[in-house]
């Protein structure tokens, strides 16, 4: 296996999570109110009142999964998309995830699926957001509604040290 490195890596894991929020469209910054070291002792540290975490200078996967729950409306075709924002550089990184409701029959009648359900980024030494980027529907759509899904929606960062 010559791909293979010749040090081993030291991975250290960090998740974001806990949040209430109620979804109001694009651009909307996802701020979590708790994080957790769940492997070793992550660099990436985190202020839950800008929703902001600064990456450290080594290579970090991020992956972002929303969970909501659609407090009033039809049962019509709705969905949340987020992504990854570089505050450093102002841009978006990675690939967008989407989250859609509970009737895939109606969304899929609607809209075509273009990615998958998770937000994806590789970056480093950069100050990061999880933001949504956009809302389809009416409905009102609160995230991890603490009585439904609390605590299901989260940021995983994976540094290589």
């Amino acid at each position: 296996m010559s791909w293979l490195p010749n040090r081993s890596i030291d991975m250290r894991v960090k998740q974001l999570k806990s949040t209430t929020q109620t979804v109001t469209g694009s651009n909307q910054v996802v701020v979590f109110t708790a994080d957790a070291d769940l492997v070793g002792t992550p660099s990436t540290t985190y202020d839950s009142s800008t929703g902001r975490f600064t990456l450290p200078d080594k290579p970090c996967i991020l992956r972002a999964g929303l969970a909501y729950w659609k407090s009033s409306g039809t049962n019509a075709a709705y969905y949340i998309d987020v992504q990854f924002y570089d505050v450093t550089n102002s841009q978006y990184i990675g690939a967008k995830g989407r989250v859609f409701g509970y009737r895939p029959d109606i969304y899929y009648a609607s809209y075509d699926l273009s990615c998958d359900e998770d937000a994806v980024a590789v970056a480093q030494n950069i100050v990061v957001e999880c933001r949504i980027i956009a809302k389809g529907g009416s409905q009102t759509l609160v995230l991890d509604n603490t009585v439904n899904y609390s605590n299901l929606s989260r940021v995983i960062i994976q540094e290589m040290h």
